[in-house]
């Protein structure tokens, strides 16, 4: 059997099996110890094991750790009786790590952290395993891709971890360091973004491709020192917004993104607001000078919103959308609950209208079956006619809708457009509203309208 094979097929099995097999013979010893295999680890902490893990995680370090290139790090929730446990075996991991010859991380990634809640009474075990963790960050100088989100520290501590992912960046031993992932990086009652040293760090990181962050832990200031430090590099960028925050101070004026986007010509921002708020606030966070190509909305609350106006504050949202960022805007996600009564058919017809460049779209509100009729018929015509705006790479138009009201004929005419070659259509129908019954009894699959190449 070939090496490869054989590497191939021991890439399946759990390392004690692995270890098993290579008992076999040279040739399985040898596969046994190829690169690949080892290349991605995941490292569990918890107090009931916490011992017998630690061994063989040595164990690992000191025979295949120089061929560890990922490393992902889950903490368990702590009680009263392992806090100390998993913060004493987390530490000595650390040292260990640390003193391996020929380890060259790529890629970090801590899961289940949350210092905030599972931490929040155990202040000595928590500072020992963000000193940890910051010992094992400072100590990578290859570091491409970092994940910290959902940590949820305060402003001092999450501060202190990011100056120690910064470590090194003006000696260029952190030049490779490329993604960074800070959603929920802070617990939701922190307001980092007026800390003086952590608007200090976030000018640091000089070589950003990518960063997901949360729309409270930026401001002005930090917006223009990333923009400036990773000035030829930083291509995307992804805010979370949530729809309880107050934004005062924090709100970025229309004349600092049209600065950032005259230095970052291709810079391309993601926005996902959760819940649903008024029109207002979403036009201070969607400001017209921002590059918005991706913008997600997602509720599933169980309130009553026809009081508040949020409902009407959607349909104005598409409009404004269509309006404000068709030049820009490629993907449009609205998840909301199906039984809502959000009378939005004419703003997502005159989105696909004026949007030329969008690429998918799902909008989880209710839509007449004619008006699933009349986009098909726009996309069509939008494909015969040459377009004023240039064209986007070809790429796939998936549409994904909820549709209420379908009868045979609608149906056979969404058939039939189908059938021209220019869409592939499956359609999800929502039953009608009944005071006696839930509002939204769906039948029936996913509705995905897949409009072919453009």
């Amino acid at each position: 059997m070939p090496d490869v094979v054989l590497v191939h097929v021991l890439s399946y099995l759990s390392d004690v099996d692995r270890c098993n097999a290579s008992l076999a013979c040279t040739t399985w010893r040898r596969a046994f110890r190829h690169p690949s295999l080892w290349r991605r680890r995941y490292f569990v902490f918890r107090a009931f094991d916490a011992f017998e893990k630690l061994d063989s995680y040595l164990k690992f370090l000191s025979q295949l750790g120089w061929h560890m290139q990922s490393m992902d790090v889950e903490l368990c929730r702590p009680n009263i009786n392992t806090a100390s446990i998993i913060a004493r075996t987390f530490e000595q991991f650390v040292i260990a790590v640390n003193k391996t010859w020929g380890i060259r991380l790529l890629t970090f990634r801590i899961v289940n952290a949350d210092f905030h809640s599972c931490w929040h009474f155990f202040s000595h075990n928590r500072s020992k395993v963000i000193r940890s963790l910051s010992s094992l960050l400072k100590k990578q100088s290859y570091l491409r891709t970092v994940d910290l989100s959902y940590c949820l520290m305060d402003r001092d501590e999450g501060t202190r971890l990011l100056e120690a992912l910064s470590y090194g960046t003006r000696l260029h031993s952190k030049a490779y360091l490329s993604d960074i992932n800070l959603r929920q990086f802070f617990s939701p009652r922190t307001r980092a973004a007026s800390f003086v040293r952590y608007g200090k760090v976030m000018g640091q990181f000089q070589a950003l491709a990518a960063i997901r962050m949360d729309f409270r832990a930026l401001n002005e200031v930090i917006l223009d020192r990333l923009s400036r430090a990773s000035s030829e590099t930083l291509s995307r960028m992804e805010l979370d917004f949530y729809s309880d925050e107050f934004m005062g101070s924090q709100a970025i004026s229309p004349e600092r993104w049209r600065s950032v986007s005259r230095r970052l010509p291709g810079l391309r921002v993601k926005v996902r607001v959760h819940g649903l708020c008024g029109f207002q606030k979403y036009a201070s966070v969607l400001v017209r000078e921002l590059p918005l190509s991706e913008l997600r909305v997602t509720y599933l609350g169980v309130e009553n919103l026809a009081d508040h106006g949020l409902l009407l504050g959607v349909h104005t949202l598409l409009v404004y959308l269509a309006d404000t960022f068709h030049r820009t805007l490629t993907k449009l996600h609205l998840h909301l609950r199906p039984d809502l009564d959000v009378s939005a058919d004419a703003a997502v017809v005159g989105l696909v209208r004026r949007c030329l460049h969008l690429r998918e779209l799902n909008v989880n509100v209710a839509l007449q079956a004619s008006t699933v009729v009349l986009i098909l018929d726009t996309i069509h015509r939008q494909r015969s006619q040459p377009s004023p705006v240039p064209p986007l790479p070809a790429k796939k138009t998936r549409f994904h809708l909820n549709v209420r009201g379908m009868t045979p004929e609608l149906d056979r005419s969404i058939r039939l457009m189908t059938s021209a070659g220019y869409s592939d259509v499956t359609t999800r129908t929502l039953s009608a509203p009944s005071s006696a019954s839930p509002p939204a009894a769906v039948n029936g699959g996913g509705a995905v309208f897949d409009g072919g190449e453009q």
